[in-house]
């Protein structure tokens, strides 16, 4: 018999031996019997092949890919071993290389749907949609029914703000294969986009209901609803949650959640949940900080609003006023200039502000450790354009999580949160994953540069009548719980010549909220509302009105300094969780304990008493006219002192080899 036939044979068992071990995904015996192989034909290419796919499985990426370039020196234009290539440089994180070796393979197949797809899905992973969208378009055009095409199409639609084309997309998706219940949940994202809250609530539901109930679209969906004042079995939808949380389900994402929980163990235990899902813990090691003592300390602030946005409204003063001798400020833009006055401020402000908005996490991580960021700020946690992933890979020796999402973030790569006594009581900290960092007087930032609109406003221009107390509310249209609107509909009903002012986020807000009064005994007509307007006009507004009416269980934030700075007494009841005590934190930096309630009743009988004895009312403004300029809530040079401090004593702390632990900054 021929010695080569014999070879042949033996290497074709060897060989389907590997494949079989492969498939029973036992990859390190296939590995030995496709080395078996190759001892018998070293440059079998469907050996080689396979050796670097079974390589590629045991995460040994470097010898996979050592393995297919050695095909590829064989048989250089070989459609299948560049496709294993541009996989395995894609699982290494090498992108533009792994589009390379996509375009040779297209080069040779243009009309590889899966190649144009893969190479598609490796542009979008690197943020450019308009190659992605190019990409996917071309594999639907040569193949209609390649459904994950069509629905990365629509995705990318959505990124590139094409809205309605997006719309389009998965409505013809949700007709063809109408039990994908991603479908639902990335079209209500888009829907989101355009305003449309209920009906982005409805596809959120409908996936839950197609049986995606653990992507935590049960909370997303409420707040959806909770952003058009929908009700509908609200109970039942916070009962779900909470039930859930306590479960360790995904059934709420933090945010959202923060809108409805009273309890601050299940405000943690949600976030941990999240994180866990979405954000783990994506490094190896602790960075060192090697600095020279004296030198100056390099902070970073990652924020998706750098521009006009309440976390830059409340902290651009600060940027402005941070000492460039012992610090240096960095930023890390994950949005765009929308050219507002605020964006020029910021932009002055920063040593460098580094746009990471179309780079990769890893990127983004990799960009941020090369500047050498000693301390690196938090400024989304889980709200707006958050790059939470990047944390999670602990670019810098010290991260903090700071103002711009009220609560624990439960990442153990998260080291310390800034706030204060008020906002995390002592008995609190326990429900924080971070050590807290206590700022002497109130945790939130103010820029003492807000000017009001010189423009005199009138009642009338805004449809208010003249005679009437006018109470308001400007807060997002969300934080208004069925508990506290019940509470404003007992103020109203015992203040006949009296209404209240609102923030009108959407026709479909209002319609409710109307629908709401009559069904509380109280005539729809009494609640006004108000469009939105730009900040300087918006803060004139407030002169017309006599009294700001705080939500719950999510109090205002920003909304509530900026009526305080226009001297607009606000009415706030206590929360048990962080966001539901910001009011109060702020009011006691104003020495205002009138305008502090701890029970709902008191809340109901302090603002009918407001509405009924306007000389205690002016009494009232006075004084908080007087704290304006005496009290530390609107002092941005104080702020910033404290502010330093703090990064000084945890960065001292970190270079001195001691780990995170509470601290109390002395004024």
């Amino acid at each position: 018999m021929n010695s080569k036939k014999i070879s042949s044979e033996q290497n074709d068992h060897w060989l389907s031996k590997a494949i079989n071990f492969a498939h029973a995904h036992k990859f390190q015996e296939a590995l030995t019997a496709i080395d078996q192989a190759l001892v018998l034909n070293p440059i079998c290419i469907e050996s080689l092949i396979n050796r670097a796919l079974i390589l590629e499985s045991l995460n040994r990426l470097d010898d996979a890919l050592d393995c297919i370039n050695l095909v590829l020196k064989i048989s250089p234009k070989l459609a299948l071993a560049l496709s294993v290539r541009a996989a395995i440089l894609y699982e290494m994180g090498s992108y533009l290389d792994a589009i390379n070796s996509y375009s040779l393979l297209i080069e040779e197949r243009p009309n590889d749907t899966d190649a144009l797809y893969n190479q598609g899905v490796i542009y979008a992973a690197l943020k450019d949609f308009n190659n992605a969208k190019d990409n996917f378009s071309k594999v639907t055009l040569l193949n209609p029914n390649y459904h994950d095409a069509w629905l990365n199409l629509a995705n990318t639609c959505h990124e590139l703000k094409h809205y309605a084309e997006a719309i389009k997309i998965y409505d013809r998706l949700a007709t063809e294969i109408p039990d994908n219940a991603q479908i639902y949940i990335n079209r209500g994202n888009t829907l989101f986009q355009l305003k449309q809250f209920k009906d982005a609530a409805n596809d959120y539901l409908r996936a839950s209901q197609d049986g995606l109930i653990n992507n935590f679209e049960l909370g997303i969906a409420h707040h959806r609803m909770m952003l058009v004042c929908d009700w509908s079995d609200y109970d039942l939808f916070c009962n779900e949650m909470n039930k859930g949380v306590l479960e360790n389900r995904n059934v709420a994402e933090p945010f959202g959640y923060q809108a409805i929980a009273k309890s601050e163990r299940h405000l943690q235990l949600c976030a941990e949940i999240f994180c866990a899902e979405r954000f783990p813990s994506n490094y190896t090691s602790h960075k060192k900080i090697h600095k020279q003592q004296g030198g100056t300390i390099r902070i970073g602030y990652l924020c998706g609003e750098f521009g006009y946005q309440a976390t830059s409204i409340l902290m651009t003063n600060i940027w402005e006023l941070h000492d460039q001798n012992q610090f240096e400020i960095i930023g890390f833009d994950n949005a765009w200039s929308d050219k507002s006055k605020y964006r020029e401020r910021i932009e002055s402000s920063f040593s460098n502000l580094i746009n990471i908005h179309k780079i990769d996490d890893v990127e983004a991580a990799k960009i941020i450790e090369d500047q050498g960021i000693d301390i690196l700020v938090n400024l989304n946690g889980y709200f707006g354009r958050e790059r939470q992933q990047v944390f999670a890979m602990r670019p810098a020796p010290i991260q903090v999580n700071f103002l711009g999402f009220p609560g624990t973030i439960g990442a153990d790569y998260i080291d310390y949160i800034l706030a204060d006594s008020t906002v995390i009581p002592e008995e609190s900290r326990k429900f924080y994953t971070e050590k807290v960092i206590y700022l002497p007087n109130c945790y939130q930032p103010n820029d003492s540069k807000r000017i009001a609109s010189e423009r005199h406003c009138t009642k009338s221009e805004f449809d208010l009548p003249e005679d009437q107390f006018i109470f308001c509310c400007f807060s997002n249209n969300y934080k208004i719980s069925p508990f506290i609107f019940n509470l404003w509909m007992k103020i109203l009903g015992s203040t006949p010549n009296s209404l209240i002012w609102l923030l009108q986020d959407s026709e479909m807000a209002a319609e409710n909220l109307r629908k709401e009064a009559a069904r509380a005994g109280i005539n729809p007509s009494r609640l006004h509302f108000a469009q939105r307007l730009p900040l300087a006009e918006h803060l004139s507004r407030h002169k017309l009105a006599d009294l700001f009416l705080d939500t719950l269980p999510y109090t205002a934030h920003t909304t509530a300094s900026d009526a305080l700075w226009m001297n607009l007494p606000l009415l706030t009841l206590t929360g048990t969780t962080f966001p539901g005590r910001v009011a109060t934190s702020l009011l006691k930096n104003l020495n205002l304990p009138e305008l502090i309630t701890e029970t709902a009743e008191d809340y109901v009988n302090t603002a009918i008493e407001f509405a009924q004895n306007r000389v205690k009312l002016l009494e009232i403004k006075n004084k908080l006219s007087s704290n304006l300029n005496t009290g530390s809530l609107f002092n941005a040079e104080q702020f910033t002192k404290n502010l330093e401090h703090a990064y000084r004593v945890i960065f001292e702390r970190h270079q001195n080899g001691l780990p995170p632990d509470h601290i109390n900054i002395c004024h």
